[in-house]
């Protein structure tokens, strides 16, 4: 099946009326599991000091680009672990710190009280507990000139000297 036109210098050629053939691609279907595992067995042969084209080759991959994607996919699902495990680690650590220490602080040990006081306060921060506290903003026009003299003398420690 096909046609002719005219082409260059109305020479005739023949055009094919039939679809083309897909071409097969060079990626293969991984699964996500079969991915996942690549990219760990990649990110463990490059902390090794392995170059990406030897990881490629070691790994059966034909180009070393793929390596560097996989490598960058594994990094990327060790730095979206979520944080509230983080924190909990952490937290579990403080706690573990805490109690080996717990003893000899109320013993009245100083050192081992400044590491407990150092965990706790170390705590705090984790769970947001050392929030700044909220203020109370007064515009300075609504302030009577005693309250302004005041609050000069707290600011900067000087006396309000009036020049008239």
């Amino acid at each position: 099946m096909g046609c002719t036109a005219n082409g260059f210098h109305g020479t005739p050629v023949r055009v094919s009326t039939k679809p083309r053939k897909q071409r097969a691609t060079v990626k293969r279907d991984l699964s996500k599991a079969t991915v996942r595992e690549h990219q760990q067995a990649a990110l463990k042969l490059r902390l090794t000091g392995m170059s990406h084209r030897a990881i490629a080759e070691a790994l059966g991959v034909s180009d070393h680009t793929t390596i560097q994607g996989r490598i960058a996919g594994a990094l990327k699902e060790i730095i979206r672990e979520p944080a509230e495990a983080v924190l909990k680690m952490e937290l579990e650590r403080l706690d573990v710190m805490l109690v080996g220490l717990w003893k000899q602080a109320a013993s009245g040990d100083l050192q081992a009280l400044d590491r407990a006081l150092k965990i706790q306060d170390r705590r705090a921060r984790y769970l947001g507990l050392d929030a700044p506290t909220k203020t109370q903003e007064v515009p300075m026009a609504s302030l009577t000139d005693e309250q302004l003299k005041a609050k000069w003398k707290e600011l900067t420690g000087l006396d309000y000297v009036d020049d008239e």
